[in-house]
């Protein structure tokens, strides 16, 4: 399981018993966002994980307190890009991100997965606009294979 948070990384539970108990809680190695993520089995096994990282790949992003009273202290909020990641091990380590949807300047976060066909994912943002926080709405999707992924988080950075 990933847990949203807002203390800068994603945090993840494990469970022996297919979910029923989660007994290992604690603080994964996935920088991210205030925003959740989405994460799923693939076809091939492998998890899938997409998500908005704590900083854009442009550089840092100012955490803020704009999401009081729902952060007691200062958290990121960071939404112009969509980054993806793959686990062979079932979340115990996870290859390099990779940005898959950027709207510079708008929002793209709440994404929403499906494999159409073996390795062909499609995403889609629960939110997309131009402007912060669903102003300007845009139709917005993304399709990609998982193999491609593979290649590019494997790639030096």
């Amino acid at each position: 399981m990933i847990i949203r948070t807002n203390l800068g990384f994603l945090w993840q539970a494990f469970s022996e018993d297919g979910g029923r108990y989660w007994r290992e809680i604690g603080r994964s190695p996935l920088d991210a966002s205030s925003s959740p993520g989405q994460l799923v089995r693939l076809q091939s096994g492998r998890l899938l994980l997409v998500w908005n990282r704590r900083d854009p790949e442009d550089g840092p992003w100012p955490a803020s307190t704009q999401g009081l009273p729902f952060s007691e202290f200062p958290a990121s909020w960071h939404r112009e890009e969509l980054s993806a990641a793959l686990s062979e091990d079932d979340g115990a380590h996870w290859s390099r991100p990779v940005v898959i949807a950027r709207l510079k300047g708008g929002h793209l976060s709440y994404p929403q997965m499906f494999e159409r066909r073996p390795g062909e994912i499609w995403m889609i943002p629960g939110f997309a606009s131009r402007k912060w926080f669903n102003e300007d709405p845009v139709p917005f999707a993304v399709r990609f294979a998982e193999q491609d992924l593979r290649q590019l988080s494997t790639r030096a950075g």
